[in-house]
């Protein structure tokens, strides 16, 4: 995926990849695209998955497709990478 400047806001796009819902720090969900890129993940879906991981309900880590943006200024508090805000979550079996 190719990161917008900062002043600027991406296309959405889809992306699949590997996402680890706990990382040791809540709110710091981590995604690897296939291609290799690192993204944290955020956005109340984001957030929704990270409470049934912590709850038991779905894998700590999974595969998955998601669908957002990388916003304006789109540095990673966690510094895990840009921030990517999903939109949609769609766990893909392997």
């Amino acid at each position: 995926m190719q990161i917008p400047p900062p002043e600027s806001r991406s296309p959405q796009a889809t992306v699949e990849g590997e996402v680890t819902w706990l990382t040791g720090r809540p709110g710091c969900i981590s995604l690897v695209t296939e291609a290799g890129q690192r993204f944290q993940l955020s956005g109340s879906v984001v957030l929704d998955n990270e409470h049934r991981a912590r709850t038991g309900e779905q894998p700590r880590a999974q595969r998955v497709r998601v669908t957002g943006y990388v916003p304006e200024r789109g540095a990673s508090t966690c510094h895990l990478g840009p921030t990517f805000v999903a939109k949609k979550v769609t766990a893909v079996n392997s």
